[in-house]
């Protein structure tokens, strides 16, 4: 089997094929391979010929992601994104070379996500580590991955421990991190809304952007945070919780909640018949999320670097063949994604490998159209440089919408000690 090196810049640059075509819902699907522990599931409805690890012709896509549980449909939105772009547009090859996946569910566990990356880096040889989602695990990620030959793409966990703790020359994070989702909230709310504040978070590293990052910046600019309101995962009835918020003295309401909780949240605190005007980060108003809350959503104001209400000429294109292929529309993740293959796409046309050497050769100087705006790296961190907006929940045309309201223009994030430059 050749090495990670040979591979990422082969001198043969011929193409093979060694593997069936899979046409599944209108486009090519080279080489899907997802494994639940050491058993091998094919995800094919055709077969597969040659070795998971791929070859000098083949970039291998390992993907670190909770496969079952309530993750799981964040974990599809990934796959959607990077895949619309690498088998969707560009027909399942970048360059010269097949793409194939390979799949290890996390388990949304710190100590599966480990076995799960040296699975992925040792057995499976993959080029490109893609994942996870959860903080906790990439946290864990970190030591693991630190000085193997590569490419891992952080397409969503935000905690910035990556950058802190991590400062990985063989990362990169087409996403977000929780203090560019956060922070620049801090001063705009004070400017324009409000100088007290209560903070309401969900109570895990997540949530780290409202109880730390956005009060930091809120007080800077002049404001006062009345009280801090942390509140367990998984919370179905926030009465306890709200009572304080309901007596507060703050002006404003800044939250910070995902998924199921978000919706339960949104709705205890409209059915609590609080007047504060609540706030927060954008995952609380996440689309897949709006048609549940109904139109106890609107009004909401968020920050996130991303809404599909974008106008730009990139995210118009992006969604109509997001729409076409999957049947509804993207969020936040499945751009992350696809931006992810999109940077993939220029590394490869750029030098003709997509190894680590070549990605920090590139990545650093590198500008892409996302259909978020303009997307680009810091040298320091491998941090993006991102557009960040603030979005209002409003019924347009009989759907609920996040309506872009104010754009913070290319978002950088501090350095952490960092610098990869």
């Amino acid at each position: 089997m050749p090495t990670h090196n040979e591979r990422h810049n082969p001198t043969d640059s011929s193409e093979t094929e060694t593997r069936a075509d899979d046409v599944t819902g209108g486009w090519t699907r080279r080489g899907y391979l997802t494994t639940a522990g050491s058993a091998g599931v094919l995800s094919l409805a055709g077969c597969l010929s040659g070795s998971s690890g791929g070859s000098d012709d083949t970039i291998t896509v390992g993907y670190a992601l909770p496969e079952v549980g309530s993750y799981a449909q964040l974990s599809q939105y990934l796959r959607n994104g990077f895949e619309l772009k690498v088998e969707h547009e560009l027909g399942g090859q970048i360059g010269n070379y097949d793409v194939e996946y390979v799949s290890r569910d996390t388990e949304q566990d710190p100590s599966k996500g480990v076995s799960v990356a040296r699975e992925l880096i040792t057995e499976e040889n993959v080029d490109i580590l893609a994942g996870p989602i959860s903080s906790a695990v990439m946290n864990a990620m970190i030591p693991e991955v630190r000085d193997e030959d590569v490419v891992w793409l952080n397409l969503h966990s935000g905690d910035p421990l990556i950058v802190k703790e991590g400062c990985l020359r063989n990362q990169f994070n087409p996403s977000m991190n929780l203090w560019q989702t956060s922070y620049p909230m801090g001063k705009w709310v004070y400017e324009n809304v409000a100088e007290t504040a209560h903070i309401v978070h969900a109570d895990y590293a997540g949530a780290r952007g409202a109880s730390q990052y956005f009060p930091e910046a809120f007080e800077e600019a002049g404001g006062t945070i009345t009280g801090y309101t942390p509140v367990p995962l998984g919370t179905t009835d926030f009465a306890s919780s709200l009572q304080g918020v309901q007596s507060s003295d703050a002006e404003i309401v800044y939250s910070f909640f995902a998924g199921g909780d978000a919706i339960n949240y949104v709705k205890n605190y409209r059915d609590f018949g609080i007047e504060k005007p609540l706030l927060g980060e954008g995952w609380i108003t996440a689309p897949n999320l709006l048609g549940p809350i109904g139109d106890a959503s609107i009004g909401l104001r968020t920050a996130l670097h991303y809404s599909p209400a974008l106008e730009n000429e990139a995210n118009q294109q992006f969604k109509s063949n997001y729409t076409e292929q999957y049947d509804s529309g993207p969020n936040v993740m499945s751009v992350a994604a696809y931006d992810g293959g999109k940077i993939l796409q220029r590394i490869v046309e750029d030098t003709g490998g997509y190894g680590v050497e070549e990605f920090n050769d590139v990545a650093p100087n590198m500008e892409i159209d996302s259909p978020r705006g303009p997307l680009s790296f810091q040298p320091e961190t491998h941090e993006p440089i991102q557009n960040q907006y603030v979005r209002e929940v409003v019924e347009q045309d009989g759907q609920l919408v996040e309506k872009p309201i104010h754009t913070f223009e290319r978002v950088e994030s501090p350095e952490w000690g960092c610098d990869l430059s």
